[in-house]
C-alpha cells in the first residue's frame, strides 16, 4: 500500500475502475460501429460470470480459510496442496462450462433471452463464447489472488492487476 493511504484502503479499486472504463469505452465504440455494444456485452458478461460465481467463488471461499490457517502456521505445502485442489476443481468446472456454452450457446441464449430477436441472441451467444475462452485463466487468477491474500501479500495482486489493466487498453 502506498505511503499516506488510510489503513484498510487499497488502491486496487481505483485501478479496477480504470480497467472498467477502458472496457466500457471499447464496448460502446463497438456499438457505435454497428455491433451489439452494451446490448450484447451486458447479458454475455452475466452468462460468463455465472459459472465463476457459482463454482469458483464458492470453492475458493471454502479453501481460503484452510489456506490462511496453513499460511499462518508456515505450512507452505498445505497452501500449495489447497491451491492444487482449487485449481483442479475450478478447472474441471470451468472447462465444462466453456464446452457447454460452445456447444449450446445460441440455443441457451435463445431460451434465456426469449424476448430478444434471433440476431441479438446469436450476438450474445458469440460474445459469451468468446469470453468463455478466458474463463479458466480468469478463475485461476482469482484463486492465485486469494493465495497471496492468505500469505498476507496484497501488493503482488495489486501490481498484477495494474499490469493487466494497462495491457487491456
Amino acid at each position: 500500500m502506498p505511503a499516506g493511504s488510510p489503513p484498510g484502503r487499497s488502491p486496487r479499486p481505483s485501478s479496477a475502475r480504470l480497467g472498467y472504463l477502458v472496457t466500457v469505452k471499447a464496448v460502446n465504440a463497438g456499438g457505435s460501429a454497428g455491433g451489439p455494444g452494451q446490448n450484447g456485452y451486458g447479458p454475455a458478461f452475466l452468462l460468463f460470470m455465472l459459472p465463476h460465481s457459482l463454482v469458483t467463488v464458492s470453492l475458493v471461499t471454502a479453501l481460503f480459510t484452510r489456506m490462511s490457517r496453513s499460511a499462518a502456521d508456515g505450512d507452505t505445502s498445505g497452501v500449495r496442496r489447497d491451491l492444487s485442489v482449487g485449481l483442479r476443481l475450478t478447472g474441471v468446472a470451468t472447462v465444462l462450462a466453456f464446452a457447454g456454452v460452445a456447444a449450446l450457446g445460441p440455443d441457451l441464449t435463445g431460451t434465456i433471452f426469449f424476448r430478444s430477436g434471433h440476431s441479438e441472441t446469436d450476438a450474445i451467444a458469440a460474445i459469451t463464447t468468446a469470453m468463455m475462452v478466458g474463463l479458466v485463466p480468469f478463475s485461476a487468477q482469482y484463486l492465485f489472488q486469494r493465495v497471496f491474500y492468505a500469505l498476507e501479500d496484497a501488493r503482488t495482486p495489486f501490481l498484477v492487476h495494474c499490469r493487466s489493466s494497462r495491457s487491456s487498453r
